[in-house]
């Protein structure tokens, strides 16, 4: 009787793996599963799964006998009928006659900023929570200015979310924000922070831009920025088309490559 001890990604991940190397079938062995594996989020907190794979004990002689195949029946016969049938009513069925008046589907009104905000915080405060990350919510207000909700947290891990250009705390703010568009659609933008980093990253942005307008109203062509995330593209547009009304901007690429392009109006 063989038994080996299996770890994967998922529990089905260490199925497949167990059964290849033991050279069985599924329905030749018996799975306890040991630990549950754990995706965690954006590869923070991951755990594999963990089984034990044994071999069933088979009664009487290891032959195993080929049952014959059995006559089918004629009832798949009847449902195809039957499915004729009701397709030819549908044929046969005639539009109602006279003017139907279609309702006007209601508008979405706008979600409460102070409910957005507080739905923010339990979303962003279960994804910390799943990565096994210490934090504290240090601030949550509304930026009447510029239009947004802004939530900052401490960690002592703050720079697994601001390392490698912003990557992982800007995918927690697409996370927060999709996960709110689904119940509470129109929203109020929420931004999520920490170690100052937005304030950082804009300030460097600005310089850039800086750097960008002044090529472009020396030269009159068209300037092209590195390629940036979504939030940072938004940021620059804003800027342009606030302080610079002899410019604009437009967007080119696709995923990760998409990058601004300022240009004379």
């Amino acid at each position: 009787m063989k038994e080996l001890k299996v770890e994967g990604k998922t529990i089905q991940n260490a199925i497949d793996k167990g059964l290849k190397k033991l050279s069985l079938r599924r329905d030749q062995v018996e799975i306890v599963v040991i630990k549950e594996g754990k995706k965690g989020i954006l590869g923070i907190g991951s755990k594999k799964a963990s089984i034990v794979l044994t071999e069933k004990k088979w009664k009487g002689s290891d032959t195993q006998t080929t049952a014959k195949p059995t006559k089918q029946t004629k009832a798949p016969t009847k449902k195809k009928t039957s499915e004729r049938n009701w397709n030819s009513k549908q044929k046969e069925a005639k539009p109602v006659q006279g003017n139907v008046q279609k309702s006007a589907a209601p508008q979405p009104q706008p979600a409460k900023t102070a409910d957005v905000m507080e739905n923010a915080k339990s979303i962003l405060s279960q994804m910390l929570n799943l990565m096994g990350v210490s934090f504290n919510i240090t601030e949550a207000n509304y930026d009447k200015k510029a239009d947004k909700i802004i939530i900052r947290f401490d960690s002592e891990d703050s720079g697994l979310f601001t390392n490698k250009n912003g990557t992982g705390i800007e995918s927690i703010q697409y996370l927060v924000n999709a996960i709110i568009n689904r119940t509470m659609k129109p929203h109020t933008p929420v931004q999520i922070d920490t170690a100052n980093y937005w304030d950082r990253k804009e300030k460097d942005i600005l310089k850039i831009i800086e750097h960008a307008t002044r090529a472009v109203q020396q030269t009159a062509k068209p300037f092209r920025l590195d390629p940036m995330s979504a939030p940072q593209r938004k940021f620059v547009h804003g800027i342009i088309k606030k302080d610079y009304p002899k410019l604009k901007t437009l967007s080119e690429g696709d995923g990760r490559w998409r990058k601004i392009v300022i240009k004379p109006v």
